[in-house]
Order: structure tokens, then C-alpha cells, then sequence
């Protein structure tokens, strides 16, 4: 018999199905036991009516569970609408250990906040188990077969640079050396220059998804030392606006394909609301943002060619509330800011 995933249990009612997972709850009571099962795609109730003739033996084995034990269960599909999880019951007519965890698990999976962030990484694979840590990776998952999706339907190419280069993509004072062969080396920053390279061979539209490495020694949460990067390159444009449109186009195809599957999901487990995309991105050039920084908030940054953390903050937080949107681009960066990365207009700004 298949093992069925829990999300698809609705489908076999009156049915009997093997399913495995984790253990995640157990309540044994007088005259019932119910095993809650958890694999990725959800959790289920499993009941064991407590009958000396007819259960004898699982009624033994659910007493000794620990949990995160894992099982293989064989069982009707029960509709009950009394049933909180789902409005079913699993029946089982048979129950296989097929590992059992320690009575005291090394961190709480029920409640991060009870265990210290670095033991949390020291046992990664039972931090990973907890719901949020779960839905975190599905919901990549899905972001980055979105980008995909839109890129290959608008004809780009997918390349993998290199990992290892002889020199550094930007500067050199933050990156990884090695050695290569007796050959220095060092780990790529960027594919910056390969997707360059790329566009001069006649791809006239590339994107990677791939590893970068940044010798930044930083310990905030902003720090890329080592970071999955998403690079896209277009060639034939006309001006900054080509580059926009893009960009904008892709982010609601992300956001429109995530909103449809994890919408309810994402609300549950990070009370977090997706954005909407009923408008067209706002956008305000770089000396109106300094300005409306300074006047709304009283803030003036030491840098007058950049943005700091904080004014990129305070900027998202006016565009939040005056034009209901997440995202905002701003134009007319100084080209002092990043030359190498700019396309002056006829004002000499981008």
C-alpha cells in the first residue's frame, strides 16, 4: 500500500491508508488514546479505543511513545465533524515504530523561545521540525520556482557561473581566499561580470539563482557572508524604466503565485499579511526621498549620496502609509553613489 500525505487524507474517506510521519502529541486517557502524526504536509488524528480484546497491543505501544518517534500507520479514513484537526479520525488497524526519540529532547520544538538560539543550531534538524521553520522552506521553495516560471516564460536563460574566481567581482578586501592548485583564489562575490559576459555572447536576457560569499565581518542580522543570490540581466533596454517594469512585473508574479497557496498558511503561522498589487509601484527620485525623510521624520543622515539602514526604513514606512504599497523605487541615484553599476540619462543622473 502507497504512503498518503496527510494534506490528501480527505480523499480516502472509508478508505484504509498507510501513512508515517512524527509523533507530535499523545494523549492517553480512560478509555481512548489519540496519536497526533505530523509529516511535511500536515497532521492528523489517529484513535485508539482503549479494548483489552481487540487492541491490546497498540494500546502497549502508545503508552511507551515518546515524542518525535516516528511511525508507519495503517488505518480507515474517519469523517467526524467532532474532531477538531481537520474533521476526521484515523482508525488504525496497525501501527509500526519506525524510530523511537529520546524521552528529553536536547531543545523544545513546541516553543522556540525556551531554548537558546545557538543550542537551536547546535540540533538544527529538530529545529527545522517546527512549523514555522517548515513553511519558511516551502515558501522559498515556491518563491524561487515562481521567478523561474516567469523568466522562462519570458525567454530568459538560466547560467551557473563559477564559485571559485581568480579575482575578486567587487572589493577585494571582502572576500574568501584560497588556494587553487598553488594558484591563488578567491570565493565569488557576484556573477555580476558572467552575467555581463553573458549579455556580449548574445543571451540577451539571462538569470542565476545561486551561492555568493562575502567576507564581511559583521554580526547583525543584515551580514551576507554566505547568501543565496538572485541575479537577473537584460539586455537592448532604453533606460532605467526597462529595468523597472521588470522588476515589477517579477515581484507580483512571486507574491500573486505565493498569496495563492501559503496566503491562509503564512497569516496562521507569522501573522504576516501579503501584499497587494492593486496599483502600479510608486515611485519618488533619490533627493525627494532625502527630503521627505527629513521633513516627516526630522531625520538627516550623515551620507548625502546614499541611503542608510535606518532612511530605507523610514521611506518605506511614508510609502507604506501614503500609497498602501510594500515596494517603492527610487530614482535619480547620484552617479557618485555606484558608478560601475549605472546608466546615466541625459540629466547625468539614473
Amino acid at each position: 500500500m502507497n504512503k498518503i500525505d496527510i494534506k490528501d487524507l480527505n480523499k480516502y474517506y472509508g478508505k484504509e491508508v498507510t501513512i508515517q510521519g512524527f509523533v507530535d502529541n499523545v494523549r492517553d486517557m480512560q478509555y481512548v488514546q489519540f496519536i497526533i502524526l505530523r509529516d511535511g504536509t500536515g497532521k492528523t488524528q489517529i484513535t485508539i479505543e482503549k479494548s483489552v480484546e481487540t487492541n491490546q497491543e497498540m494500546m502497549e505501544l502508545v503508552s511507551k511513545l515518546t515524542l518525535e518517534s516516528t511511525l508507519k500507520v495503517t488505518a480507515m479514513v474517519m469523517e467526524n465533524p467532532k474532531v477538531k484537526l481537520n474533521g476526521m479520525e484515523l482508525i488504525p488497524s496497525a501501527i509500526l515504530v519506525t524510530s523511537i526519540s529520546l524521552p528529553e529532547l536536547p531543545i523544545d520544538i513546541k516553543d522556540r523561545d525556551k531554548t537558546l538560539r545557538e543550542t537551536r543550531l547546535d540540533w538544527r534538524f529538530l529545529d527545522l521540525r517546527r512549523e514555522d521553520n517548515n513553511l519558511f522552506f516551502k515558501c522559498q521553495t515556491l518563491i524561487e520556482h515562481a521567478m523561474r516560471e516567469y523568466w522562462i516564460k519570458n525567454d530568459f536563460m538560466e547560467i551557473h557561473s563559477p564559485k571559485i574566481s581568480g579575482a575578486s567581482a567587487e572589493s577585494g578586501s571582502e572576500t574568501f581566499k584560497l588556494d587553487y592548485f598553488g594558484t591563488p583564489a578567491v570565493l565569488s562575490q557576484s556573477p555580476q561580470f558572467y552575467k555581463q559576459m553573458a549579455l556580449s555572447a548574445g543571451f540577451d536576457k539571462v538569470f542565476e539563482i545561486g551561492p555568493a560569499f562575502r567576507a564581511e565581518n559583521s554580526h547583525t542580522s543584515y551580514h551576507a557572508t554566505e547568501i543565496n543570490m538572485v541575479d537577473v540581466e537584460i539586455s537592448w533596454i532604453d533606460s532605467v524604466s526597462d529595468v523597472m517594469d521588470h522588476e515589477e512585473a517579477l515581484l507580483k508574479n512571486v507574491f500573486t503565485t505565493l498569496k495563492a497557496k501559503y496566503e491562509l498558511d503564512i497569516k496562521k503561522t507569522f501573522n504576516l499579511e501579503l501584499p497587494l498589487f492593486e496599483e502600479a509601484f510608486p515611485k519618488i527620485t533619490f533627493y525627494e526621498a532625502k527630503q521627505i525623510i527629513k521633513d516627516k521624520f526630522n531625520y538627516v543622515a550623515a551620507n548625502t549620496l546614499d541611503f542608510e539602514r535606518k532612511e530605507e526604513e523610514l521611506i518605506w514606512q511614508y510609502v507604506r502609509e501614503k500609497y498602501h504599497s510594500d515596494f517603492v523605487f527610487i530614482t535619480k541615484y547620484p552617479y557618485e553613489a555606484r558608478p560601475f553599476y549605472h546608466m546615466l540619462d541625459n540629466d547625468g543622473l539614473t
